[in-house]
């Protein structure tokens, strides 16, 4: 039972370490983005050819 917390732990650990530098990334990207200037809402919204069509959403200009 011990031997089973160990590894329980071990795992959660290892899923939070790579979720909060993901977290990091994400954050610093966003940090990179706003000091150049451009909108955050322009940059990087992925945006399917059928919204595009139905106009739910206006073409990059």
């Amino acid at each position: 039972m011990l031997q089973h917390r160990r590894r329980s732990q071990l795992y959660y650990q290892a899923v939070l370490a790579i979720f909060l530098s993901g977290l990091l990334a994400f954050e610093q990207a966003l940090a990179m983005i706003d000091r150049s200037g451009e909108p955050i809402e322009r940059v990087g919204v992925p945006v399917s050819t059928f919204q595009l069509l139905r106009g739910e959403v206006r073409s990059p200009a």
